[in-house]
């Protein structure tokens, strides 16, 4: 029977009472109708009452729908014409006609004709009236109301997991395992507000939170919103059934929806559905919004990367008071006492709250603590002979691993061996809680248990309360199979239950077995359990270090800044010595540290990265920086001699702890998860010591020579950023440290010094704060005044106007310059060349501005100089200041007579720089000899084609003998012959004007420059496969034999499809690239040459396929050739595609063998979320196949045999897929 016929089945069987309910709830969903009025049925019951209409809708207008119901078994049309007239009798409803707006009759048949129907239907002027049959109800019911048909009918239309809003409140509410939703909705305003901000803007929401802080009830609100605004909403709350199918059903014809997943992390197969999701985008409107837990929250942020634009909004708990008023206004509790104590007990979880509230009032014994709340809740489950104590051990077994497959899982497996249950009885005993609804039972593969509240319950009932097992015992049999379960179990208990006889009982069982377990096993209780015996731990850690192999290595800062932002720590040891943080051995674990960093010094971003975690975090201000001042001091007192590592690292570490505003990450409250926050630096008791002992050890620093440098750059880094309240009071308090400290030893600042201080009064101003004169002291520097001379803008003056006057300020201050001057602010120059600290881009250019403006009599000799400075803070400008100054000769012999590392690139510019009026017969010689003289040299410098193009009249050949020197240059670095031709990049046609008589040198040149994509819209070479199709050859060639089909060298080959020669290219293409390759490759070659997917164009697909159509028809009896076609590109194109060329095959070769080797369907694919859509676009690929013409007759039975049985094979594997993709999201 389908599942049509057994809903109409059932309705028939219906009395009228049951009916006129059904059709009640129908019309409230289907129509809107919300002032409804059932008059034809007895409260509380199945009977029917006599009346006229059954039911009834007040309209806002003041008019009424009539609803009427009709049972009827024969005679239809007389029956349903006497009810319409009866609704219109003013005597038996009581109103005029005029208030009636519509008439709705059900009638339980399907034997109304047309005729019929549309008589009664214009019955009545003036009145529209509405007739539902058996069959559309049955069908709408079915389509879009599963809810309506499970609960009325007692049906399983889908599997019970979607949802409206009103359904979704009720389930959850129904069975009384989670706080209830339908409670008055406070405090959240701002939360809401910003919810519905992101759900504006983005296509997927997150509100992630702890659990029981109300997420469920903020999804709902906002849900709520959105369907009073015309949106249908689908809520989605997990019960591990296959939710799939149901979800693509769901949306369907639907034009805007807003699809809730509650708890999205346990929602099966949710990869796939965020897939079809996203395939849907384009065809309606629809948006995303979900909750998820902490401990899976970064799990589903991964997921969500899917989406375009998603937001996060974090919920935190509620504060005490807004507890206590939820309390007195949802649920009554007005009592103060209990309102305290309850809110004590809950910290925050407003679940914990309601559900403590709900008992507060009939047992007030119970609501001394959160073991208390859970056992009055969920203890009724247990009550003796409600759940036998096997089935209380499998839920324990269950709860333990989050999920269990059933005969698939070894720690299960072995406690149920324990406990003496078998398999058979486990899913037995499954199936049983199934019904009750505890569990949930996914394809009755894979149980979990419903609620997550209760689960943690189970762990406190069956390990501490019943001690099914002792947790020794547990450890023993399963820690190192199923590690990260039994820590999760035990960290629940912790957390939730923290009685002090809990807390003492585990620490006991942790201990007593780890004094049982073998040296294969310490390590992971080590790094699982260290907190629980601090100890033990470091007594073990201190062995390992010590037997640490001794490993040279020197810190560099280059090494430092490559590393800094990895944030890993590989070492064991060093990662479980970062968590000693707050223990009462934090000075222990530092010792090791640094014993561990002097024994390997490879360590050191370890140690770096450990101790770095110690520097601020939650707790840092909870306990106003004492650990930070302690980890410093400590850190200091063990330098007990010069150690360029530690001290480097001490160095860092101050650094680190100089910020004032940052982000902070640290483990979450579940498993694999990250809590993550911001925080800003007040300026508290605990701040001052610990920063004024920062600047107290930096200054320390300072006065060793190898560090100064080191310490100068922490000073100059700008560091005060946050709320500007605090970071200028920090400012002022660091820039006193800096005083007293530094500046106390700086009457007279060295040049670096002057750098320093300007830089830090540049800071001050810049958040307008007060600072002492002593900071001015860097005008007393005599090589600040030169410096002066090329800085920058001053800070705060605007760009635009200090271009505008950049060099008429600089040439008022060097005019007076003499010799002496230019060489001491040369000087200068070479010591900010050496020293990256001070440099930027506009002291460059400003030097070569001073320069310039050397006098006639000075220039010269400041050039000279400069020159033998080894060009400080070169500026290619100089060499056109030179030019113009002192000529050509002279400027070369002055490039000439020095070495420095811009010595090519100077002479280049020398080139570029030159004017008409200088080239000359001998200065066409000089650049030939200088281009050829770099032959063989890696840091080659070659003028552009333009200006090569300028000694043409004294050399016709120039150009031909200047391509010949790149070529061989071009053999060291790829990028000569690219630079070169660049200049052209945009104007093809004339760069071929320009090698037209050199044709073939310029296809040189572009093939020993392949790979560095200077043609990168591919126009010269479809430009000079124009003028000479021989080329095409050679390039393809290239690409194949040196590898660089990369992403740019794809578009040429779009192009390629496009011109009158195409098919003749294409072929040499395919024969040099695919056919007959210098090296592996995959389907990207293939996706290469025919690049349909990559270019939106009729023209190129049609040709494509016409292509592919004639190879087939060429080769189909190859059987290599056709494997690798099909293998490699047909099977990876869209559906129809692919059914034309294996239709083009079918119809030349109907060998089954043949057939069968091809690949049908993709060979590879990708996905970032679910490979179920792709299971099923294959699975209705083959059907389709099936049905082709080409596959028709006795000649190809075979073919449809093997079909049949692949897409069987398909199948299978969907099933294995939504199983392992359930359990992975659970």
């Amino acid at each position: 029977m389908t599942r049509i016929n057994e809903i109409q089945k059932k309705i028939q069987e219906m009395d009228g009472g049951q009916f006129q309910k059904l059709c009640d709830a129908y019309l409230y969903k289907s129509h809107n109708l919300m002032r409804y009025t059932p008059l034809g049925s007895q409260d509380g019951t199945n009977n029917t009452t006599k009346g006229v209409p059954d039911s009834y809708s007040l309209h806002d207008d003041g008019t009424y729908t009539f609803i009427m119901h009709g049972k009827y078994s024969n005679n239809n049309k007389a029956k349903l014409q006497k009810d319409i007239k009866d609704c219109l009798d003013e005597e038996k409803v009581g109103i005029n006609k005029s208030k009636i707006r519509k008439i709705i009759c059900f009638y339980n048949s399907t034997n109304i004709t047309v005729k019929n129907l549309e008589g009664i239907k214009h019955l009545i002027e003036n009145v529209d009236i509405e007739l539902i049959d058996l069959g559309t109800l049955s069908y709408d019911l079915e389509k879009n109301y599963p809810g309506i048909v499970r609960e009325y009918l007692n049906i399983a239309v889908d599997t019970g997991q979607i949802f409206t809003i009103s359904e979704f409140v009720e389930v959850n509410d129904k069975y009384g395992m989670a706080a209830p939703l339908d409670i008055l909705f406070k405090f959240r305003e701002e939360e809401l507000r910003e919810l519905r901000e992101a759900l504006r803007f983005n296509q997927a929401t997150l509100i992630s939170g702890a659990s029981g802080v109300g997420k469920t009830k903020i999804a709902l609100e906002i849900c709520s919103e959105y369907e009073r605004g015309g949106y249908e909403i689908i809520c989605i709350k997990n019960n591990s059934l296959s939710l799939y199918e149901d979800f693509t059903i769901a949306i369907s014809g639907k034009d805007k929806i807003i699809v809730f997943f509650d708890d999205i992390n346990q929602t099966s197969n949710i990869e796939a559905i965020l897939d079809t999701i996203l395939l849907n985008f384009d065809k309606f409107d629809i948006k995303v919004i979900a909750t998820v837990r902490d401990y899976a929250r970064e799990k589903v942020l991964n997921l969500f990367k899917k989406f375009n634009t998603f937001q996060e909004k974090k919920i935190c708990n509620f504060e005490s008071e807004e507890i206590k008023e939820i309390l007195e206004e949802s649920l009554g509790v007005k009592n103060t006492a209990f309102q305290d104590r309850i809110s004590a007990i809950a910290k925050g979880n407003i679940r914990l709250a309601i559900l403590a509230g709900k008992l507060s009032k009939e047992h007030v014994d119970h609501l001394n603590n959160a073991i208390d709340i859970f056992k009055s809740y969920y203890g009724v489950i247990f009550k003796e002979g409600y759940l036998s104590t096997e089935t209380q051990k499998v839920l324990f077994i269950i709860s333990l691993m989050n999920t269990v497959r059933v005969c698939d899982d070894e720690l299960s497996e072995l406690l149920l061996k324990e406990f003496n249950i078998s398999w058979e009885n486990f899913r037995k005993i499954c199936l049983n809680l199934n019904e009750k609804e505890i569990v949930d039972f996914y394809l009755e593969e894979v149980v979990k248990i419903r609620d997550q509240s209760f689960s943690n319950y189970i762990l406190q009932y069956a390990l501490i309360e019943k001690k099914f097992i002792s947790v020794c015992r547990l450890l023993e049999l399963g820690f190192v199979k199923k590690r990260d379960k039994i820590i999760y179990a035990l960290n629940t208990l912790y957390q939730l239950f923290t009685a002090n006889e809990t807390i003492e009982y585990l620490n006991e069982q942790v201990n007593d077995r780890w004094d049982k377990i073998s040296l294969d096993e310490e390590d992971i209780f080590l790094e699982s359990f260290h907190s629980m015996n601090y100890i033990k731990s470091l007594k073990i850690l201190k062995k390992k270090i010590e037997s640490m192999p001794s490993v040279d290595f020197t810190i560099s800062k280059e090494y430092f800044d490559k590393q800094k932002n990895y944030q890993q720590i590989n070492s064991k040891e060093l990662s479980i010595l970062s968590n000693f943080k707050y223990s009462p051995y934090s000075k222990d674990a530092i010792e090791l540290m640094i014993m561990a960093l002097n024994r390997d010094q490879s360590l050191f971003m370890d140690v770096y990265f450990a101790l770095k975690k110690w520097i601020y975090d939650r707790s840092s201000f909870k306990y106003d920086c004492e650990k930070e001042l302690e980890l410093i001091n400590n850190l200091f007192n063990l330098r007990e001699t010069e150690n360029y590592n530690l001290d480097f690292l001490i160095l860092k570490l101050l650094d680190r702890a100089l910020i004032c505003s940052d982000s902070f990450t640290e483990p979450g409250d579940k498993p694999y998860s990250v809590s993550i926050g911001q925080f800003t630096i007040v300026l508290t008791e605990g701040v001052k010591k610990l920063r004024n002992q920062l600047w107290e050890f930096l200054s320390f620093f300072y006065e060793h020579k190898n560090y100064k440098n080191e310490v100068e750059a922490i000073l100059i880094k700008y560091r005060w950023s946050g709320a500007m309240e605090n970071v200028t009071e920090i400012l002022e308090f660091d820039y006193s440290c800096i005083s007293k400290k530094f500046l106390a030893n700086w009457k007279q600042p060295t040049f670096e010094q002057a750098l320093v201080l300007k830089k830090l009064e540049e800071f001050a101003i810049a958040l307008e704060a007060n600072i002492e004169v002593s900071f001015k002291t860097y005008v007393k520097n005599e090589e600040y005044k030169y410096y002066e001379v090329i800085s920058s803008k001053e800070f705060k003056e605007k760009y635009s106007e200090w271009k505008n006057q950049q060099e008429e300020k600089i040439v008022s201050k060097v005019i007076s310059y003499t010799f002496d001057d230019y060489k001491k602010l040369i000087n200068v120059a070479v010591k900010i060349e050496n020293n990256n600290l001070f440099k930027n881009y506009w002291l460059n250019e400003n030097l070569a501005i001073a320069l310039k403006n050397a006098t006639d009599g000075l220039f010269t000799d400041v050039i000279e100089y400069y020159f033998a400075s080894g060009v400080p803070l070169a500026n290619q400008n100089i060499v056109n200041y030179m030019l113009m100054r002192i000529g050509f000769d002279k400027t070369i012999s002055i490039i000439n007579k020095y070495y420095f590392p811009e010595k090519n690139r100077f002479f280049k510019m020398t080139w570029e720089f030159m004017s008409h009026e200088m080239i000359s017969e001998d200065k066409t010689q000089i650049l030939l000899d200088f281009i050829e003289s770099q032959i063989g040299q890696n840091n080659a410098s070659i003028p552009g084609i333009n200006v090569i193009l300028k000694f043409e009249q004294f050399d016709k050949n120039i150009l031909s003998k200047v391509c010949d020197s790149l070529i061989e240059l071009s053999k060291l670095n790829s990028h000569i012959a690219s630079d070169f031709l660049i200049e052209y990049y945009d104007n093809v046609d004339e760069l071929l004007k320009i090698f037209q008589y050199n044709l073939e040198q310029l296809e040189e040149l572009y093939l020993v420059s392949l790979g560095i994509n200077f043609d990168d819209n591919n126009e010269l070479v479809i430009a000079i496969v124009k003028k000479d199709p021989k080329f095409w050859n050679l390039y393809t060639q290239s690409l194949a034999t040196k590898d660089l089909l990369n992403y740019e060298n794809k578009g040429v080959f779009s192009k390629i499809w496009f011109l009158k020669n195409y098919k003749e290219l294409i072929s040499i293409a395919f024969e040099n690239i695919i056919k007959h390759p210098q090296n592996y490759f995959g389907s990207e070659r293939y996706e290469m040459l025919f690049p349909h997917k990559l270019v939106s164009d009729e023209i190129l697909n049609i040709r494509v396929q016409e292509w592919v159509c004639e190879y087939i028809e060429k080769n189909y009896n190859d059987y290599q050739l056709m494997h690798k076609i099909f293998f490699y590109y047909i099977s990876i194109n869209n559906e129809d595609v692919r059914l034309r060329y294996l239709e083009q095959f079918l119809k030349y070769n109907n060998k089954y063998e043949d057939f069968k080797r091809l690949s049908i369907i993709p060979t590879t694919s990708s996905w970032s979320g679910s490979q179920i859509p792709l299971l099923d676009r294959d699975i209705v690929f083959l059907d389709t196949l099936m049905k082709s013409e080409s596959l028709k007759g006795i000649n190809f039975i075979d073919h449809r045999e093997y079909l049949e049985s692949y897409k069987a094979s398909l199948k299978k594997r969907k099933k294995d897929i939504l199983v392992r993709e359930f359990q992975e999201e659970i």
